[in-house]
């Protein structure tokens, strides 16, 4: 049995801004038309004093107006609705930081080779305890506005950071530093989000 997948809300918001943009479109087109003429006048107004369409092209300013100002009201709303989604959700997204948190910390204790490997072999169960609570915050992955950070971080601390750390010991601290960098980075952007979204009051 073949079990659909329900349709996301972006993309039926985003459906239904097509339709309203084209309805838009053909609105503002009918709305500068002339009348028909009258059978038998050949389409012209005045005693043969030239052509006058029909009907006048479409404005391409004005379509492209309206298309980017509901592509605004799009993006508004998709910002709320993350908010919505990420602000009951405070407490497990709490829960992924500390872990995170707490995953960086072990190798930044480790200051031998021996001691890294011991601590990646932690922080892998850390990482996998991590993914399952991502997964549970968003079950479809099309929601939470974390989840792009979420990512980065894990890729980083999965492999990198603690390869970048013995390189390091070797006197080439060039690659750990740019990857301090961006965890920092990540982690500030989420941080951010959750006190924006903590303080935030939700719209309906």
């Amino acid at each position: 049995m073949i079990i659909l997948r329900p349709m996301s809300r972006a993309v039926r918001v985003l459906t239904v801004a097509v339709v309203f943009a084209s309805m838009v479109r053909r609105a503002e087109s009918a709305a500068r038309a002339p009348a028909t003429p009258p059978s038998g006048t050949g389409g012209t107004t005045g005693a043969g004093r030239g052509l006058v369409p029909s009907r006048l092209p479409e404005d391409p300013v004005a379509g492209k107006k309206s298309e980017a100002q509901w592509r605004e009201h799009l993006a508004h709303e998709e910002h709320e609705r993350q908010v919505r989604y990420d602000k009951r959700r405070l407490p497990q997204h709490r829960e992924v930081v500390k872990l995170l948190r707490q995953a960086r910390a072990r190798f930044d204790r480790a200051k031998t080779p021996a001691v890294i490997a011991a601590a990646r072999a932690r922080v892998a169960i850390t990482i996998n305890d991590v993914q399952r609570r991502i997964a549970v915050i968003d079950r479809w992955g099309d929601s939470s506005n974390l989840l792009k950070n979420y990512e980065a971080v894990l890729a980083i601390l999965t492999d990198p950071y603690p390869a970048a750390q013995i390189v390091a010991m070797t006197g080439d601290a060039q690659t750990l530093a740019a990857l301090r960098a961006d965890l920092d980075q990540h982690m500030k952007e989420i941080a951010d989000w959750l006190e924006k979204v903590e303080h935030e009051k939700e719209s309906y």
